[in-house]
């Protein structure tokens, strides 16, 4: 990695892809035809606008032919989140004692967004206690924030600013913790909640009063209170959305990059020395190989494929399969449910979890049909 933030990954002395990484570019470059450039970003979208698609870094005259950024319709997606054991926390940390003079705490060392600083102000003058941290009031942030989160019946995760799918660890430490997260950001926020009612969203309320009315309210209630924490007893979180997402960060970033750049070379060459004859090829989610679907010329030449038919073909080829997200997060009692299934070359992560059709059509590439599962 270079000084301005550029990886570059040789072959025979020359580049095959180059990775730039984080909120700004160095000053764009010709480059050869054949190199693949991977714009590698954490930063939101409003703060740096050409990092939401490939057409905004073009117009700046980056040639980007990849993204990965925190967005999941991104061609990988590379988020803040990642599998924590809930019940663990919960259990070691249930008989802590809260803060007898404050029922909240954040955290804000950026303080370009006056937003958060407004609500956080509202929100005292509406009786609401809450200790502050970070650069903008002046108060050197704990070193070990998770732990000292527990201490709070809330914690104010405010982000710098509102993006779809821009959930930082302002959010994530909060979930692990004790503490129930109180949300300014993402406006898809909902899709990341573990379980129904287990967070505050400061958009799903009137004004700043009812929101400090509510979060007053659950602080003298403990019965309510903890029924808002009672998701991390679970064998798993119980919302099969949040639990999707989750199990993308089961293989790490950059391995999925090497899939994604895997699958590119598969479509640019002849796909029949891996896969030679016709038909269904499906795979788990962030894993390389196809295998081929059992019966899988029965769908093969039908336009609309039956869903509740594939799914139970896709049981009978990955018979005492164990899905890789096993291996980080308890709940798998040997049972595989179908979340989704999509065509990996051409969907990315948001359209498979949120655009499922009633019946499925999936493209064929070299009269082959290659699909990709989510198991739950």
């Amino acid at each position: 990695m270079t000084s301005n933030g550029i990886y570059s990954y040789e072959a025979d002395g020359f580049a095959d892809f180059m990775m730039m990484e984080g909120g700004r570019l160095p000053n764009p470059k010709p480059c050869p035809k054949y190199q693949k450039n991977i714009l590698v970003s954490m930063e939101s979208a409003v703060n740096y606008p050409f990092v939401r698609s490939i057409e905004e870094a073009n117009k700046r005259g980056y040639p980007i032919d990849l993204l990965m950024t925190y967005r999941l319709d991104s061609d990988v997606n590379a988020g803040y989140f990642g599998y924590v054991n809930y019940t663990k926390e919960y259990e070691e940390n249930k008989n802590k004692k809260k803060k007898e003079n404050a029922i909240a705490v954040a955290y804000i060392s950026n303080c370009g967004n006056q937003e958060r600083i407004r609500i956080i102000k509202e929100l005292i003058s509406h009786g609401v206690t809450i200790d502050l941290f970070g650069h903008c009031f002046r108060n050197p942030t704990s070193r070990n924030i998770e732990k000292n989160l527990n201490s709070y019946y809330f914690t104010l995760a405010f982000e710098n600013s509102v993006d779809e799918d821009y959930v930082t660890e302002k959010y994530w430490q909060a979930l692990s913790s004790l503490s129930i997260p109180v949300v300014l950001g993402a406006s898809n926020i909902h899709d990341f909640e573990p379980a129904e009612k287990s967070i505050l969203y400061v958009k799903d309320f009137k004004n700043t009063a009812e929101l400090a009315k509510t979060m007053i309210r659950i602080a003298n209630n403990e019965t309510e209170f903890w029924e808002m924490l009672k998701w991390k007893l679970m064998d798993r979180p119980p919302l099969d959305t949040f639990n999707s997402i989750m199990d993308i960060n089961d293989r790490h970033s950059h391995c999925r990059l090497c899939i994604k750049l895997g699958d590119l070379l598969l479509l640019k060459y002849n796909m029949n020395f891996l896969y030679p004859t016709e038909g269904i090829y499906i795979r788990e989610r962030n894993t390389f190989y196809f295998r081929k679907l059992l019966l899988s010329n029965h769908f093969f030449g039908k336009e609309k494929i039956n869903k509740k038919q594939l799914h139970d073909y896709i049981k009978k080829t990955f018979k005492n399969y164990v899905p890789i997200w096993a291996y980080q997060r308890p709940g798998f009692n040997g049972t595989l449910n179908v979340y989704r299934v999509y065509s990996p070359f051409f969907v990315n992560q948001h359209d498979a979890l949120f655009h499922f059709p009633k019946f499925y059509t999936f493209p064929k590439i070299n009269n082959k049909i290659f699909l990709e599962v989510i198991f739950i």
